[in-house]
Formats: structure tokens, sequence, C-alpha cells
């Protein structure tokens, strides 16, 4: 199909399809379990979708998110588990008794593409199979340097389904027109050329290839697709990405039961300090308080939630509970200082569940 100027601006001016989101979507949900490169402050949108599910089924209490934060180890455990996978698959650029066959109907141009193969089968394994590992919802370009020379060599341009604006797309990969975004302007493919143009559709100065393919010189990466939905690809992970979040989750769980499981917990009797004896002891400690102008009573009840707050985290490994000492008419509290050894249930548990789902 070929696209007008006006069509490409209407194309453009169209929201994208649900479809297109979803694609972009898993790609989010593939790349947080399979790029290393990952850390905490680039992760996609399915880390932050991940945590606000971690946050919805612990109520909403920010200290628990924020503990549980903590406790995450970059890159994430799952990108291991996953690394497995397509390590296996890796094996098929180096196999034994592999073939490589092409049928063509004027012999003479067979040691040209046999030659042209040899020279990028090296993008193959190792650009490919980055993007067919972390991002397989894309296309690959065979595009023509801008170079004129007699016979220009093509090469291989990986186009992300982040910038896919508007496609038709075949079942099986094959694409009759695409529009990808391009800084703010677009690239168009069509049956007849491949364009840069503005958002209406019309060509930006010169930046015009036309090509008589019979077809574009673009298609989807991969082609099998899940379900229905041609932006939605079935990759190694496509059908455990439910399970990979599982497992993400439950080793942070065990992270947290395994601090305490290895280190007793001390009980204790403690008069717990009162705000009133905080301010008292403050006070005396800094008589100079509230010489910098600050209200004094604003200046203790900061230092005041310092020091809950260094409190409540200081204990990582183990912990101390502190139990009131007995009102006078109540009974003697026999054993005032005792060391408990936790309880290793839990962690068991969580060590053969992930265990059993990771293989």
């Amino acid at each position: 199909m070929i696209l007008s100027p006006e069509k490409i601006k209407k194309l453009i001016q169209d929201p994208k399809s649900r479809s297109i989101s979803e694609g972009v979507h898993q790609v989010a949900r593939v790349r947080m379990h399979t790029d290393a490169s990952l850390g905490r402050s680039n992760q996609t949108q399915a880390y932050t979708n991940w945590l606000g599910h971690i946050d919805s089924i612990s109520d909403g209490d920010p200290d628990k998110l924020q503990f549980f934060e903590q406790l995450i180890k970059f890159p994430l455990v799952t990108t291991s588990v996953t690394s497995n996978v397509y390590r296996g698959f890796k094996r098929v650029f180096h196999g034994a008794d592999s073939r490589r066959d092409f049928q063509f109907q004027n012999a003479d141009f067979e040691p040209e593409f046999s030659a042209f193969v040899q020279m990028n089968k090296g993008w193959f394994e190792t650009e490919g199979f980055k993007r067919f590992k972390t991002d397989p919802n894309g296309f690959l370009w065979v595009n023509i340097p801008a170079e004129e020379s007699e016979k220009p060599a093509p090469y291989f341009k990986y186009l992300s389904l982040d910038d896919l604006v508007n496609a038709s797309v075949n079942a099986d990969g094959s694409v009759n027109w695409a529009i990808f975004a391009s800084g703010e302007d677009f690239l168009v493919f069509d049956a007849e050329k491949v364009a840069l143009t503005n958002s209406h559709g019309e060509t930006i100065g010169e930046n015009v290839s036309f090509h008589a393919l019979g077809e574009l010189p673009i298609r989807q990466f991969w082609a099998s697709n899940l379900g229905e939905c041609r932006y939605v690809k079935d990759t190694p992970v496509a059908s455990v990405l439910g399970d990979l979040d599982y497992i993400l989750s439950a080793d942070v769980g065990k992270e947290n039961v395994d601090l305490y499981a290895k280190f007793p917990f001390i009980s204790l009797v403690e008069q717990e300090e009162t705000y009133e004896d905080f301010e008292r002891d403050y006070l005396k400690s800094y008589p100079e308080t509230g010489s910098d102008g600050e209200d004094v009573e604003h200046h203790v009840w900061n230092a005041w939630n310092k020091k809950l707050q260094n409190k409540r985290f200081r204990n990582i490994t183990g912990g101390v509970f502190k139990r009131q000492p007995p009102k006078e008419g109540e009974v003697d509290i026999s054993n005032p200082f005792e060391i408990i050894s936790p309880d290793t249930t839990a962690l068991k548990h969580l060590e053969e569940d992930v265990d059993n789902r990771i293989n």
C-alpha cells in the first residue's frame, strides 16, 4: 500500500492502538526480567507496576514498602533465571550440523548473497540475540547507506515498538505499511518508499528513498504471535512472566525472613521512653536548643521523630523486643532477659517454593 501525505497525516493523528500498547507493556515486563543492565534508577514501568502491586497487598503501609525496596537486589534475581533459559537458545549459532539453504531464480546472485550473509552473521548472534531476549516485539529494517556507490552494502537497523505510531502487519510478520516516531518527525514505510516526514505527511527535504522491492524493507523481528495480538510475541519467557513476578517477590520475602532467621531475638524488660522523658533529657544535653531562632518545641519534636525512625530500622538482623515492667500489684516477670531462637519453618518453605518454580 502506498501512503499519500493526507493518509500519513491521518494515521499520525490517530491514537496509538490498544494492541500496540499491549506489546509495549509486554516488552517492559520482559526487559524487567531479562536485562541485567537495568538498575534501580533505570527500571521499566513494569518494575513500578510490580512495586504498586506489592504496596497494595501490604495495606499501603509506606514503612513496609520502604523496607521491601531496601531488600531488592540488582540485577534482579530473575535475570539470572532467564539467562539460563536463553543460554540454551544461543547454541543455535554454534550447531555442528547447522545448514543454510537459499534458492535463487538467478544462480549468479548466490555467491554475492552468501558473502553478505557471512559478513552480517555476527549481528544476529550479538545485537540480534540481545533484541530477541529483551525487546522481541520490534521490527528489523534492512537499510542502505546514504552514500551512493555501485553496490551499496545493506545493513540492519532495529526499530523498537516504543517508537511505533501506527502500522498494518500480517500474521507472518510482514508489513504493509508502518509509521515510526523519529524525534519530532516521522519515519514512513510503504510499498513505494521510505521517507522522513513531518506531522502533515510532507517529506522533509530530500529524505525519501524509493524502492522497487515488491515488499517493504521492514518486517517484525519475531514472527510468532501470542494469541491474536500481532504486537505481543510468543518468546521463551512470555508464558511465565507471572511466575517470574512471583519468584522475584518470594525472593525478596525470603531475604527478609533470612535476615531474621539467622540471628536470635532478644526479649528484655525496659521502661519505654516517653516524649516527655526525651524532651527533658534532650534539653539538658543540648541547652542551646532554639538559639538559632527555631521554635524549641518544633526542634525537639523533629529530634524525637528522627530517633524513632532510626530506632525502627536499626535492628536489621535479629531484633530486640522490649516489654514493659510489671505495674504495682502485678506478677513479676520471671525472666527479664531472654534469647529466643527464631523459627526457620517459613524460610525453608520459601526456599523450597522458589527452587521448585525455578526448576
